[in-house]
């Protein structure tokens, strides 16, 4: 990949990052009190716990950046499986965000 197109992916990434950040906040439950004087409703979010990832060959650091910050800002735990030829993306990844202070075996 040129050095170009490169830079421009990676930029991509932490903009997917920064966003999902962002929508972590929005994460929340509701009441709802309007039912009737003998109804309570509430929305409940919870992580729906483990989730799978298969990146293909193609763009794989880009593809696991739309998709990772998401899952994990969503409090699920995340288990990834790149395309053989590209494993070296996923596994960065991995190091930047045990870096960053994700617990282990979140990623």
């Amino acid at each position: 990949m040129p050095f170009p197109q490169a830079k421009a992916e990676a930029e991509g990434c932490v903009a997917c990052f920064e966003v999902a950040v962002g929508a972590a906040h929005l994460l929340h439950g509701e009441s709802f009190n309007n039912l009737s004087d003998k109804l309570f409703g509430m929305v409940l979010k919870e992580p729906i716990g483990v989730m799978g990832l298969i990146t293909p060959w193609n763009f794989p650091f880009m593809i696991l950046c739309e998709r990772a910050p998401f899952i994990l800002a969503s409090g699920c735990t995340l288990v990834v499986k790149p395309a053989e030829v590209t494993s070296a993306t996923a596994l960065l990844l991995a190091e930047i965000l045990e870096e960053a202070g994700v617990p282990p075996g979140v990623f």
